[in-house]
């Protein structure tokens, strides 16, 4: 993914927001990034971060935040829906007031996952980074989406938010469209099995047929999804 996002808008110096122990910085750093720098509170501890004292800044992303320069990319990947809705505004505000590229997702409704308390539609986002100016680009979904190494929730959810200047500066952004709410077949498969205390061998099943020939997946009576 984050390969993609290099020959999108690069990778010269990267500023990860809720960057938990910092494995995204150190993908970064694999691709040639020369300066990283993760932000995240202090739940993570310090014997579990991979980043250096100095690289990695303590702070509740609850709060707005100012560190005083820009960076080539900001990543805020899969944490909006850990802080509560209200502190939306200021968290896109912090975002792009550190660089003219957001590499962005945010879970939506229903997604479910650990400590989410603010799921929401990826229009949401864009209404907020809009208001910045910044325009959503849907470079990375199309590309990813049946790339099985990456876990879904980033192949449904992760886009591009860019500056005015960043976007008309660079052609190649150009014939992607703005980004809009998709479901992604293995989000949906783990929505609908959870309910019925389904989460093991019939959800694995099912994201098996899927990742390997959905055509052989059908709808039978019951509801229940069958080998065609």
């Amino acid at each position: 993914m984050l390969g993609l996002t290099r020959r999108l808008v690069g990778l010269r110096d990267v500023l990860d927001v809720g960057c938990g122990t910092g494995v995204w910085l150190k993908v970064a750093e694999a691709l040639g990034a020369r300066h990283t720098l993760g932000l995240d509170g202090p739940h993570v501890p310090a014997s579990a971060r991979l980043l250096p004292a100095d690289r990695f800044i303590e702070h509740d992303l609850r709060q707005p935040f100012a560190l005083g320069r820009r960076f080539g990319l900001v990543i805020c990947l899969e944490v909006a829906e850990h802080l509560p809705i209200e502190t939306a505004p200021a968290l896109v505000a912090s975002l792009v007031q550190h660089g003219a590229a957001v590499l962005f997702s945010a879970a939506l409704p229903y997604q479910g996952g650990t400590s989410h308390i603010a799921e929401t539609w990826l229009e949401f986002w864009v209404e907020l980074f809009a208001a910045h100016g910044y325009r959503g680009v849907d470079a990375l979904r199309p590309a990813l989406w049946r790339d099985h190494r990456i876990p879904w929730w980033y192949r449904q959810n992760a886009v591009l938010f860019v500056s005015p200047w960043r976007y008309r500066s660079a052609p190649r952004l150009w014939r992607y469209p703005a980004p809009v709410s998709i479901v992604h077949p293995e989000s949906y498969l783990w929505a609908n099995h959870r309910p019925r205390c389904a989460l093991g061998s019939s959800y694995n099943r099912d994201i098996y047929l899927y990742q390997r020939d959905p055509s052989r997946m059908v709808q039978d009576r019951v509801g229940y999804i069958s080998d065609g």
